[in-house]
């Protein structure tokens, strides 16, 4: 073996079905369960009811923090096909955002009204 053979760990180091992660939000739900669940829609429906159910605690939280619930809020999932319990799909938090810079479409003076007007109608 050369020099340097010891630093060469890529072979012992791959996960076959590894993926990168990807910015893509997926809006259909039906794409969705064709796409990344394989057609499972229960899967994608318990991805889905388990992600809402970490809004809901994010929010509780938010607003146990916050006197006011916040205006503007981005929150970001990883989802795992399977790695939940029972072999279904796990989700966990990857982010939470206030008022960031990117919302997924919703445009800067649309979060800046609602700041506003959330300002305005609050205090």
């Amino acid at each position: 073996h050369g020099k340097g053979y010891h630093h060469n760990h890529k072979s012992s180091c791959e996960v076959k079905d590894f993926q990168l992660t990807s910015a893509h939000a997926q809006q259909d739900g039906n794409v969705a369960a064709d796409k990344f669940f394989g057609g499972d829609h229960s899967a994608r429906d318990e991805a889905q009811a388990a992600a809402e159910e970490l809004v809901d605690r994010w929010l509780l939280w938010l607003t146990t923090e916050c006197g006011n619930p916040v205006p503007v809020a981005r929150m970001d999932f990883l989802v795992s096909r399977h790695g939940g319990d029972g072999g279904g799909p796990a989700v966990w938090t990857c982010e939470v955002g206030e008022c960031g810079a990117s919302l997924c479409s919703v445009e800067c003076d649309a979060r800046n009204c609602a700041v506003l007007n959330w300002a305005v109608e609050s205090h």
